[in-house]
């Protein structure tokens, strides 16, 4: 049975090998565009403030941005690779606009923990793929986990919470998102993307910005 897997496996990751190479490539770009981003608005005081002073404008700009390339059929790899730049770079903008009052020391210690998060469970995914595991099980289970963590996220811009609850909300963002990389991973190998390679790439940016910030969150006093 275990022989079975592991070769049923290898076929899968031989088939989708280019499939693969384009997800992590366009990933690794759009990380580094974010990163560019970031680094340039945590250098720049003035636009960090303005930016700051549009939280809500930034927000919307983002989910109308995502919004289309998330939900709007047969938009052309073109598109949809200008729509996740847009994003790459709000997001990045975004992620640094509220460090001011965040110690460089917390951001580098976020930054090497969602690297290394990230290959953790990205290995953990494939591990459980190549013995036949499936992951499907989870969708609903992690979808619920995201609606109750934005339940929670929207009630902590309007409720003033102690940090200790404030600490197991991020403890439970950083776990949910942890588990999405290996689901994700898991699951990238099995579901058809029909060669749409962007949709597999920005489940893995999402889920690697929602690890970061959590994780910034939560190491943050």
């Amino acid at each position: 049975m275990a022989r079975s897997a592991t070769s049923t496996f290898g076929k899968r990751l031989a088939q989708k090998k280019g499939f693969l190479l384009a997800v992590y490539a366009l990933l690794a770009a759009e990380l580094a565009i974010a990163s560019m981003v970031a680094n340039y608005i945590r250098k720049n005081p003035d636009v960090q403030e303005k930016l700051r002073k549009y939280y809500w404008l930034r927000l919307l700009v983002t989910f109308a941005v995502l919004i289309p390339l998330v939900f709007v059929p047969g938009l052309p790899i073109a598109v949809k690779i200008f729509l996740f730049t847009c994003i790459a770079i709000l997001i990045g903008a975004s992620s640094m606009a509220a460090s001011k009052y965040i110690e460089a020391d917390t951001i580098r210690g976020a930054l090497i923990a969602t690297a290394s998060v990230f290959v953790t469970m990205s290995i953990f995914g494939l591990g459980l793929a190549a013995l036949g595991v499936d992951l499907g099980f989870l969708t609903w289970i992690l979808f619920a986990g995201l609606i109750g963590l934005i339940v929670a996220y929207i009630t902590l811009l309007f409720v003033e919470v102690s940090r200790t609850i404030a600490k197991v909300i991020f403890g439970f963002a950083v776990t949910l998102f942890s588990i999405y990389i290996a689901y994700d991973t898991n699951m990238i190998l099995g579901r058809d993307y029909s060669g749409d390679f962007v949709q597999a790439a920005l489940d893995f940016f999402l889920d690697v910005i929602n690890l970061f910030s959590s994780l910034l969150n939560f190491g943050s006093d």
